[in-house]
């Protein structure tokens, strides 16, 4: 596997991950309504990134990286 063969492999699991993120958040929200609100506050259910543009992320690792790999 080469550099553009795993960025698109990483693509695929952060949407693959988002995908089950929507699921679980779902989940939560028809069975576990108090604990999702919670949750949703703090967003626990954003699995790949982060409302702070300070943190490092998967999303901001990948984000550097595809900005990397095209220029």
């Amino acid at each position: 596997m080469n550099a553009l063969d795993a960025i698109d492999r990483i693509e695929d699991l952060l949407v693959n991950i988002e995908e089950q993120a929507e699921e679980l958040k779902a989940l939560f929200r028809e069975h576990f309504p108090e604990h999702y609100e919670r949750g949703e506050a703090y967003n626990v259910f954003n699995l790949t990134g982060s409302w702070n543009k300070y943190d490092i992320t998967v999303d901001t690792l990948f984000r550097d990286i595809k900005e990397e790999e095209t220029v």
